[in-house]
């Protein structure tokens, strides 16, 4: 059965989640996940990224080209886990990607839950 996000009590605002979970290492812009269908945005439920390396480096998300969140993974296992509060999700925008930018090329594991909407007019 797949998971499904309950944004109130009426079952048609239900939505599917889907997830990412995975590495990654570039310094640098690296995609996470692609841009939605025309008219859809991604709206992010919860994320972790967590530094799989000795290395101190310091990491943001961006919707498209605009930073939401950043932090400094000093060590290995150093990291941030976010759940969002219903009606308090991390809405991208229309057409944009979820990107995690990197300060050098150190590996950085990643689990994102997140849904794609109908743009809110």
């Amino acid at each position: 059965m797949p998971l499904t996000y309950q944004g109130s009590s009426d079952t048609a605002t239900q939505k599917k989640i889907q997830s990412f979970a995975g590495a990654k290492a570039g310094n640098g812009d690296q995609l996470v996940i692609g841009p939605p269908a025309a008219g859809q945005e991604m709206v992010i439920v919860s994320y972790s990224v967590i530094n799989g390396t000795a290395v101190s480096t310091t990491w943001q998300l961006k919707a498209g080209g605009v930073p939401f969140a950043s932090s400094i993974g000093a060590a290995v296992g150093a990291g941030v886990t976010v759940t969002l509060d219903k009606g308090r999700e991390l809405r991208l925008g229309s057409g944009n990607n979820l990107i995690l930018n990197l300060s050098g090329a150190n590996s950085h594991v990643l689990s994102i839950l997140y849904y794609i909407d109908d743009i809110l007019s």
